[in-house]
């Protein structure tokens, strides 16, 4: 976790990775944050669980990359997901963003 995160984030996690990107979760439940600032994480690991703290109506999660740690001033940055699968469980190539819900592994 790392810059000031205005607080319509809820709770929310900041993971450095090894490029310089961050990655940015938000709107989890209160309390249900498992990892501590500072702490290395691995792919697959649970970061907390999905809700709707902050400026929230409903339960969703809040992802983007950005170059930088504050939320404030970092650009936002493309992003690729492998392995996604429809709610069948079946693998998508792409991604019809008005209509679509995805799940990621």
């Amino acid at each position: 976790m790392h810059g000031p995160v205005p607080r319509s984030a809820g709770n929310y996690v900041i993971i450095e990775h090894a490029n310089s990107e961050y990655s940015f979760y938000c709107h989890m439940i209160l309390n249900s944050v498992q990892v501590k600032k500072g702490q290395k994480v691995k792919a697959g690991e649970v970061l907390g669980k999905l809700g709707n703290s902050g400026n929230s109506n409903c339960p969703h999660l809040h992802f983007h990359l950005m170059d930088g740690s504050n939320k404030l001033t970092a650009r936002g940055l493309p992003c690729n997901f492998t392995n996604i699968k429809d709610i069948a469980n079946e693998e998508i190539n792409s991604i019809d963003e008005d209509s679509m819900i995805i799940k990621t592994f």
